[in-house]
């Protein structure tokens, strides 16, 4: 069974107390790199989807944005699940436990079938209704709903492809994950350009071509994927004749971890939702800049959440081999290497986050006088973000969910929707300062994980 370059927990004659500083650090960024590069691939593609779309006029700008955030909730109540299914496989991997890793991948794939399909149907169905409620106008309505129908379709294919990776990234394999989205994303842009512009022959579709190449490129993805666990690699081995019923002690395990997180990431999506709407009452033009930044602000969390990936990954590895530790300095080389990033992010933003929105959105004015004030609070959180990002990997590889949940409830669900709904209705601010309100955000969290880090407990928790 082929598997990838040993870490060095794994190693036979590992010995703790000989492992220097840059031996951890080597780690950490054997997993977080490859993660980071599929998450920018990913948000690349986003990017690449908003910034094609953008030609057909600033009506189509805020309707795939409008599409997306119902999209997000439904996504959520899948990958938050995933959380479990990493942290599961880390633990188990710690252990040695191959026979286990292979039973939590058929949970996976079980629990992401019958969720996925049932939400796709429920979105498919309400998909006009959730762009009304999403404070679509007149004029984006219809390519909104066109949109999140067509991404209905191919929601089950996404989502199986999804738990495949979060197995993967448990096990530290995160290259695997990477070249899946590399293949993905070599799909997607071209058939964008093809069906949104209708080149070549292709039917031009306009939005809903770009829903359309969007879900092909998650075929792809999903293909791969079996692909890599079918053929036996890195630990996996993924065969029909195995025991696929509901394994309900196993199951019992995953929602233990996953279903805080799960609900972490409903949190967070209502809590967007909400201020999306807000931001959608300033009209198009302001609810099309946001869309703008938003998908800049995707590509600045690839830092934050690929190194969270890795400390999930190396925390729940070390905790499984009974390292804590281990676990403590891992989770301090992905915060110390996290921040520094953000650091280099943030003056980068500051000079030329304004620029980009002309460069690559619009050539309207009051979109690129907005947007350059965006980047300026865009720039301002990185660190604060990148923080709250590393530190919820730690504690969610040590099984410990409950607590980036509370924070995140507190952040996302009180804080950013009562200071932006303040700033909008009583101030009549406009959404540079609305914006202001994720600065907030992120520092009430980030004081709550601190405490909840620094308590220390968390190196107890069981999966």
């Amino acid at each position: 069974m082929e598997k990838s370059a040993e870490l060095l927990i794994h190693r036979d004659s590992f010995d703790e107390e000989a492992v220097s500083r840059r031996d951890i650090d080597r780690d950490v960024l054997r997993v977080a790199l490859p993660t980071m590069a599929e998450m920018t691939l990913a948000a690349a593609c986003q990017l690449v989807d908003t910034i094609m779309v953008s030609s057909l006029g600033t009506w189509a700008l805020a309707a795939v944005g409008l599409s997306t955030q119902p999209r997000f909730v439904l996504l959520v109540l899948c990958m938050g699940i995933n959380v479990g299914f990493t942290a599961l496989v880390a633990r188990m991997r710690g252990e040695g436990d191959q026979a286990g890793m292979n039973a939590v991948l058929r949970q996976a794939l079980l629990v992401s079938a019958v969720l996925s399909v049932a939400l796709a149907v429920a979105g498919g169905l309400l998909s006009r209704q959730a762009m009304v409620w999403m404070g679509a106008q007149p004029d984006t309505i219809d390519g909104a709903a066109e949109y999140f129908r067509i991404q209905m379709l191919f929601f089950p294919v996404q989502i199986l492809g999804l738990a495949i990776a979060a197995c993967l990234r448990g096990a530290g394999h995160t290259r695997a994950a990477m070249m899946m989205n590399l293949a993905s994303n070599a799909i997607n842009i071209p058939l964008n350009y093809l069906l949104i512009f209708g080149k070549w022959g292709f039917p031009a579709m306009g939005v809903g071509g770009a829903s359309l190449a969007t879900g092909i490129s998650y075929v792809v993805a999903l293909a791969m994927a079996i692909a890599t666990v079918v053929a036996g690699r890195h630990e996996f081995m993924l065969r029909i004749r195995a025991r696929w019923r509901p394994d309900w002690g196993l199951l019992r395990r995953i929602l233990r971890v996953g279903f805080p997180a799960l609900l972490e990431q409903m949190i967070m999506r209502v809590g967007v939702l909400l201020f999306t709407r807000i931001i959608s009452s300033l009209g198009t033009v302001a609810y099309a800049t946001h869309q703008a930044g938003q998908s800049l602000l995707n590509i600045t969390f690839m830092n934050g959440q690929a190194f969270s990936v890795a400390a999930t990954t190396l925390v729940g590895q070390s905790l499984g081999r009974r390292l804590p530790g281990m676990a403590r300095r891992y989770a301090a080389s992905a915060r110390n290497m996290t921040l520094l990033v953000s650091v280099i992010i943030c003056a980068g933003l500051m000079v030329w986050g304004g620029s980009l929105i002309d460069l690559l959105f619009s050539d309207d004015p009051e979109v690129i006088a907005l947007g350059h004030r965006v980047m300026q609070v865009m720039a301002l959180a990185q660190p604060l973000m990148a923080y709250c990002f590393i530190t919820m990997g730690a504690l969610r590889g040590a099984g410990y969910t409950v607590g980036p949940m509370i924070a995140t409830a507190v952040g996302v669900m009180l804080i950013r929707p009562a200071a932006s709904a303040y700033v909008v209705f009583a101030l009549r601010g406009d959404l540079p300062f609305v914006w202001m309100t994720l600065i907030a955000d992120y520092l009430v969290r980030g004081v709550i994980l601190f405490w909840l880090f620094s308590r220390g407990t968390w190196v107890k928790g069981k999966v």
